[in-house]
């Protein structure tokens, strides 16, 4: 498979999930990964709220940094966010 996209979000109770599966922090990197297996360009979307503390989109961000390091892929990871009201 070619590429993919997946969405990570982290609600406002600094909840994270993949798609709609909830996961635990210390799960991050390996759901992550196993979520784009057999994958060559992921693009890996989180959807924050605006209330959580940076730190969790970094611990995110830094799971997949660690996923491509280990697989030597070009994972990319993008914040959506929502447009100026």
């Amino acid at each position: 498979m070619a590429k993919q996209t997946t969405t990570i979000y982290i609600d406002g109770q600094f909840n994270y999930y993949i798609e709609e599966n909830p996961i635990i922090e210390a799960e991050l990197e390996p759901q992550i990964a196993a979520a784009i297996a057999n994958v060559d360009e992921a693009t890996i979307v989180i959807r924050s709220d605006k209330t959580v503390p940076v730190q969790y989109v970094v611990n995110v961000i830094d799971a997949v940094n660690d996923i491509n390091t280990t697989t030597n892929h070009h994972h990319k990871v993008i914040l959506a966010t929502s447009q100026k009201e």
